[in-house]
């Protein structure tokens, strides 16, 4: 039928078949639309699932929020149409929620965007905390129909959320590496710069400490003589440093020790599986959990121990922090190590330059000596080289004098630094009193005193009572032999602090001791050619005198015989 038909007049309602045939036509648009937005809405339904990405819709007037399965997933809550405001915010980390409704209030403003974009915690009901990354566009309601005094035309925001723990995690340890990396770079060259030893070891370990995130951290250093740690610096662990603790007993089961029996790092947990013999370490600095690191150099040398403390139990190190320490322990023993060498190198220096010193004063000494001028002001050169020698605050030299008791008396010669008093005092020593040099009268061999407030032979003694007034706390005597093997005097040294001297200022005391025998020998000698010349010249004065009264009283007889000899040759006796 022809479009024309349509336009002649029909007694019947007229029957539009090209209409009827386009609704039919949109309701098939119809439907295959809403099939495909749903099919649309099941996609993207499918893809928010996948990509653990949910959604919310909040209500502003009623101050409540809708969320999907994905988005109760993401916040850990249980299924419920909807949950109000204070429910939510309950649910924001404490650090975050300021920052929340700031945003939050910034995007309901209808003079704003009305964007919400925020970072935020949420602190789950099982005490995990996410890191959610939260999208919403506020819709407006621009007639003002909805208008409220606290929400202003604001009706709802629309948005979506992802969890970002992951990537929060991940940049949080790039940052931390950067900042511990950027650390052991400032260290090194800090270490390499820093001259100040406390200064240098407590860099060591605030780095430690830092990186670990510790309560608490302490360097001890192998000692050479001992063999056991010694405690060099501590952090965070006041009640030990206050009581002195320094655990550096071999019996002990604390890491660090530990750490140093085996080699390698050590950790101790909690008292049943890491116990302490008393428990007083953990009892004072409230400390539970601890590891220790080993310093080793690069040639196996264990140097020290480097330790971590934490409050918490069963505290350990991540693979992240294992490695970082193991840098830093690295570092810190090569250091230690370069310190040592360049520590024992200076002191090698210093004891040539001291030797050469030494050395040189011998020679002038000896050369003084074979001149032989002034005897008095060579005993207290001699005196004055033995407290150079020893670094010691006084000196003094003593001769033996025989005619004074059996074993004869120490007199007083020379001495440096003792008080007018104390020479008085100590003027003259005999073998029964109690001094280093009485006793080295007594036994003929050097007395040495480290301490004299704790020698056993000066124990209670009027002269260890004078000498701790003096000011004298360690002593020691050598005696000086002639090289026929006759004790001729001591030379003894004095300090005002506990003090024992090495063996290469004994073996140069002991060069200087020859000395001073050969130059006492020498003047005994002198003293004696010199007495016996005078014993001389006194007997040939008497001889002379003697011969002189002779030649007079002989001469004196024979006067009488001459003149009676005289008388007979004269003439009229003939």
């Amino acid at each position: 039928m022809s479009d024309s038909l349509h336009d002649v007049a029909s007694p019947y309602p007229r029957v539009d078949h090209e209409a009827m045939r386009s609704g039919a036509d949109a309701d098939a648009s119809v439907v295959t639309a809403l099939g495909v937005v749903r099919e649309s809405e099941k996609q993207l339904r499918l893809a928010l699932e996948v990509a653990e990405i949910g959604t919310f819709v909040c209500w502003i007037p009623e101050r409540r929020f809708e969320f999907d399965r994905q988005m109760l997933s993401l916040l850990g809550l249980p299924l419920r149409p909807t949950f109000s405001h204070d429910e939510v915010a309950r649910l924001i980390h404490p650090d975050d929620r300021t920052s929340f409704d700031l945003a939050f209030e910034s995007a309901i403003d209808d003079e704003g965007l009305g964007m919400l974009r925020e970072e935020i915690r949420v602190v789950r009901s099982d005490g995990s905390v996410r890191w959610l990354s939260v999208t919403g566009q506020t819709t407006f309601d621009r007639t003002g129909a909805w208008r409220t005094p606290s929400t202003g035309r604001a009706i709802q925001i629309s948005g979506v959320a992802t969890d970002i723990t992951d990537h929060k995690q991940r940049a949080s340890r790039l940052a931390g590496d950067l900042r511990d990396m950027q650390l052991l770079r400032d260290l090194s060259a800090r270490l390499v710069s820093e001259y100040d030893t406390e200064a240098f070891f407590d860099a060591i370990v605030g780095a430690t400490v830092s990186i670990t995130r510790a309560t608490g951290g302490c360097l001890h250093l192998v000692d050479d003589e001992t063999n056991g740690l010694k405690l060099q610096t501590c952090h965070g662990l006041h009640a030990v440093t206050d009581r002195g603790c320094v655990w550096n007993d071999c019996a002990s089961s604390t890491s660090c020790l530990r750490g140093s029996a085996i080699g390698a790092p050590a950790v101790g947990i909690d008292p049943p599986a890491c116990p302490d013999r008393d428990g007083s370490p953990r009892e004072m600095t409230g400390m539970w959990s601890t590891q220790s690191t080993p310093l080793v150099t690069r040639a196996g040398r264990t140097v020290g121990m480097l330790s971590t403390n934490w409050s918490e139990p069963n505290r350990k190190l991540s693979e992240r922090e294992k490695r970082f320490i193991d840098l830093l322990t690295r570092q810190a023993a090569e250091m230690i190590e370069r310190r040592r060498s360049k520590k024992a190198l200076r002191e090698s220096e210093q004891r040539s330059r001291r030797e050469l010193v030494d050395t040189q004063l011998l020679q002038r000494l000896s050369a003084q000596l074979l001149e032989g001028r002034g005897t008095t002001s060579l005993y207290e050169t001699l005196v004055d080289a033995a407290r150079s020698i020893m670094h010691s605050a006084f000196a003094s030299m003593q001769i033996v004098c025989r005619d004074h008791g059996q074993q004869g008396e120490l007199q007083l010669i020379a001495s440096r630094g003792f008080g007018e008093q104390a020479r008085r005092q100590w003027e003259w020593v005999g073998a029964n009193d109690n001094t280093s040099c009485a006793q080295a009268l007594r036994t003929g061999e050097r007395v040495i005193v480290d301490d004299i407030a704790q020698c056993d032979f000066m124990a209670g003694t009027v002269d260890q009572a004078r000498l701790l007034d003096a000011g004298i706390r360690a002593s020691q005597t050598t005696p000086l032999v002639s090289r026929e093997g006759t004790i001729l005097g001591m030379i003894s040294t004095h300090w005002a602090s506990p003090h024992r001297p090495p063996e290469r200022d004994l073996r140069l005391l002991d060069i200087l001791a020859r000395q001073a025998a050969d130059l006492i020998e020498r003047t005994q000698a002198e003293e004696a050619l010199r007495r016996s010349e005078s014993q001389l010249k006194e007997a040939d004065r008497l001889k002379d005198e003697f011969l002189a009264t002779l030649a007079h009283e002989l001469r004196n007889p024979l006067a009488p015989l001459r003149t009676s000899l005289e008388l007979i040759r004269l003439p009229d006796n003939t």
